[in-house]
């Protein structure tokens, strides 16, 4: 994964993630995955062709910066561009987000 000189991701580990159907993926080191208990409120969205993950945020969550949030819950994904128009997504309930940041951290 070539990373440029100046960016801020230059300081950052990467390691080689082997996904079942891609191969292998180079991939920045992840933080601790955000941990959503089994009766976590959600909302099941059908992806339409005007939809983008920092615009779901927003409009759920209230923060366009929080679009990994859902990509964290829908693990099938691996990045936003994996998202196809027609496939239904699981998006946390603001009040299910928090509970999870109080919980169990990040």
């Amino acid at each position: 994964m070539p990373i440029h000189k100046g960016s801020r991701y230059e300081n950052v580990r990467v390691y080689n993630f082997l996904h079942d159907k891609r191969g292998l993926n180079p991939t920045f080191v992840r933080r601790r995955p955000l941990y959503f208990p089994p009766d976590s409120v959600v909302i099941r969205h059908q992806v339409i062709q005007s939809d983008r993950l920092d615009f779901l945020a927003y409009n759920y969550l209230g923060d366009a910066r929080l679009w990994w949030v859902i990509l964290e819950l829908n693990p099938q994904y691996l990045t936003p561009e994996d998202v196809r128009i027609g496939d239904i997504i699981t998006i946390p309930t603001v009040e299910a987000y928090r509970r999870a940041v109080q919980e169990y951290g990040l």
